[in-house]
């Protein structure tokens, strides 16, 4: 079976498929003996008499004789690269009917892996895959690290946790429902790094004066860029002040208390 892979084909070339003459458009059509057919008619749109142009990337996708399946669906090459995906079971594209009878084909995987993640961020990947027949597909992972799932729709998740950082090697699998079932695996490798740990960041503006036996306070604002808990602690204060859990600094300064922030 010869398939157009895009390349440059002579106008008077003919394509055949077992047996079957698909006669490409050209001036001299008539030389052959018979009209142009639907097939024929599509190519025409994207060639000219005796040139050399690429054409199978604007046919193969086209239905040309209405019968449901595209041109490269019945000619065994259904994406349109240029490689037939099974030798058996093609038909005429342009005899409506003519239909397609390909041998079941294991599912398509489209979709890329996410091969980062950190510890405490949750982390996924949506897969993608198609099966040619159009049956129910179902998805696992083989031997994955304990924190990841998979959904029944292909959604890859999970949240590493401490301890967890390293790199994994994780084996989608796609299982269509046929009878013998066939399975498509995407191998990718997956690697948790640390969270980055950037310092807390202090909004609030400390109170600057205080009255001598008069109750002193000034709450901290304070956040974590990692939405870690916060605890707080003074330095070099004097013996007075005190910090609570929440970051309340509070005290009444004595009278013999002497500071630049005392008034």
């Amino acid at each position: 079976m010869s398939i157009p892979d895009g390349g440059c084909v002579h106008a008077q070339w003919e394509f055949r498929s077992s047996g079957i003459t698909h006669q490409l458009p050209d001036l001299s059509y008539a030389a052959y003996g018979r009209a142009r057919n639907a097939f024929g008619f599509t190519v025409e749109q994207f060639v000219t008499p005796n040139g050399q142009e690429q054409f199978w990337s604007q046919v193969y996708f086209r239905d040309s004789d209405a019968d449901g399946f595209s041109n490269g669906t019945e000619l065994g090459d259904p994406n349109g690269t240029g490689v037939a995906l099974w030798s058996t079971g093609f038909s005429h594209p342009a005899n409506l009917a003519s239909r397609p009878n390909p041998p079941n084909l294991a599912p398509t995987i489209t979709s890329s892996a996410v091969t980062n993640g950190m510890i405490g961020v949750l982390c996924q990947y949506q897969v993608t895959a198609t099966d040619f027949q159009g049956g129910a597909l179902t998805y696992s992972l083989r031997n994955p690290p304990s924190f990841l799932r998979i959904s029944a729709s292909g959604l890859v998740s999970g949240t590493p946790g401490p301890g967890q950082a390293g790199v994994y090697t994780n084996i989608v699998q796609v299982t269509d429902n046929a009878v013998p079932a066939n399975t498509t695996e995407q191998e990718y490798t997956l690697t948790i790094s640390m969270t980055p740990d950037d310092p807390p960041v202090i909004s609030s503006t400390p109170v600057m004066n205080a009255t001598i036996g008069l109750s002193y306070q000034y709450q901290i604002s304070a956040t974590d860029p990692e939405g870690g808990l916060l605890s707080y602690s003074l330095h070099d204060s004097p013996g007075w002040l005190s910090v609570s859990t929440n970051g309340l600094v509070s005290g009444v300064p004595p009278d013999d208390q002497s500071c630049s922030m005392i008034s």
